[in-house]
């Protein structure tokens, strides 16, 4: 087991795993040059611009140092090798803002099956990729936000922040807005690696 950042709590890293395997069900492979799949709202998945393979991808090189300034993190990232997809996490623990990333390599799992997660789930785009912004439940909403990036058939980038401190004043906006910022990032990064 890794050694857990301090600014997460157990509860809180629960829910991160909770969050993350929330965000679909089985996943089940379709073509990339159409809609993938259909929201209850009527949301659907554009085509992607590219098919990115995430296999044998390490999420903890998906931040450059330079990145990871730019997120504000006083702990040096933190990798996971779960059954979900591997998973790396950056956090501020000491001092507020005590907020956490976290980036997991769907391999087994598309962002179409996000669209089935729960209610206030919207279609947005990363880097030009379609994105599922949701969150996982029972998390706060106002407090997690997840962007599942459409990146391969059957694939996905989930970009997760979660703020667990006091001093800001946080709200769904905000907290999706951070997670846009980190994926927007590892978009960056993920494109440039695999040219």
């Amino acid at each position: 087991m890794t050694r857990l950042l301090p600014s997460l709590s157990v509860l809180s890293l629960s829910l991160l795993g909770l969050l993350l395997a929330g965000c679909g069900l089985a996943a089940e492979p379709t073509p990339s040059q159409a809609p993938v799949a259909t929201a209850p709202n009527g949301q659907s998945l554009p085509a992607r611009p590219r098919e990115i393979r995430l296999d044998g991808l390490d999420p903890c090189r998906l931040l450059t140092a330079e990145q990871q300034r730019r997120l504000n993190p006083d702990q040096p990232p933190t990798a996971n090798y779960g059954d979900r997809g591997p998973s790396c996490q950056w956090g501020r623990g000491f001092t507020e803002p005590r907020e956490g990333y976290l980036v997991r390599l769907r391999t087994n799992l598309g962002a179409d099956q996000a669209l089935a997660g729960p209610p206030g789930v919207r279609v947005v785009s990363v880097a030009g990729f379609g994105a599922v912004e949701t969150f996982g439940q029972p998390a706060d909403p106002d407090r997690t936000c997840i962007l599942a990036i459409d990146v391969a058939d059957g694939q996905s980038v989930d970009v997760l922040y979660d703020y667990t401190g006091k001093a800001l004043p946080i709200n769904r906006a905000l907290a999706c807005q951070r997670a846009a910022t980190a994926a927007d990032l590892v978009m960056q990064t993920l494109l440039a690696q695999v040219r």
